[in-house]
């Protein structure tokens, strides 16, 4: 892997966190539009990166990086 392909990665990987890093409680639209956020950032970083690493770190990486944003808004706290 290359250097850039890391920026990028840990990139898209910092601003999944930082979607998710309101301790206090949202309503759930604000959830979902954050979710529809990640997802979208996910995609993007897939199909830029794509080429600057090898297949199989390229696809680990994306499954990485889907399954934090799960995790994370999974375990976000929803307002009434």
């Amino acid at each position: 892997m290359n250097t850039t392909y890391l920026e990028v990665t840990d990139a898209t990987e910092n601003f999944i966190r930082e979607l998710s890093a309101n301790d206090d409680p949202l309503p759930l639209v604000e959830l979902k539009v954050r979710q529809a956020i990640a997802e979208a950032a996910v995609k993007t970083w897939y199909e830029e990166a794509e080429g600057l690493a090898r297949r199989e770190v390229h696809d680990s990486e994306r499954q990485r990086l889907d399954e934090l944003a799960f995790e994370l808004h999974a375990a976000a706290r929803v307002t009434g």
